[in-house]
């Protein structure tokens, strides 16, 4: 291995690597889009004085909207679009990774349910009851302050003799 071979392999100063990816990431784009844009305006105000028709006028102006009107928008939506994607596939993986809670869920909300419609029916079955066996004394207290005997009348028999 010779010397020249050695200085290859050595890491270069810190100092050196800093300006060059400075450069790299930083001025390079910078310099490349001020020429870009140095040269559309070159072309913007010389291709009109090239164009002799109607149709390439047509073709001018269509071509120089499409660099100078739909380009930017194009760029200025793409973070949004970018967004969206990724809400997109957020929330495919957020669907699959909750299916599984998610039925487990349902299945606890179902327990609660069947429990809840086994109480209420159990509350339900001890009100009857005792509403039967309080049937009596509620018959004795109506008559006490009423005077008369109740009873349960059909209301249909009463219409129809009332008719007659």
């Amino acid at each position: 291995m010779t010397v020249a071979d050695k200085e290859k392999m050595m890491p270069q100063n810190s100092e050196q690597v800093h300006r060059r990816e400075t450069f790299r990431d930083i001025v390079a784009p910078l310099l490349l889009g001020v020429m870009g844009l140095i040269f559309s305006l070159l072309l913007t105000f010389t291709l009109p004085m090239l164009v002799r028709t109607p149709e390439q006028v047509a073709m001018l102006a269509n071509t120089l909207a499409i660099i100078y009107l739909i380009c930017p928008m194009i760029l200025c939506i793409l973070p949004a679009y970018i967004l969206l994607m990724i809400i997109a596939f957020g929330t495919g993986r957020l669907h699959s990774r909750l299916a599984r809670p998610l039925h487990g869920l349902n299945r606890f909300s179902r327990t609660v349910t069947d429990k809840t419609i086994e109480a209420t029916e159990a509350i339900g079955k001890h009100t009857i009851n005792a509403r039967v066996k309080i049937a009596g004394l509620e018959n004795a207290m109506n008559n006490a302050f009423k005077g008369e005997d109740v009873e349960t009348h059909d209301t249909t028999d009463e219409t129809d003799e009332s008719r007659k």
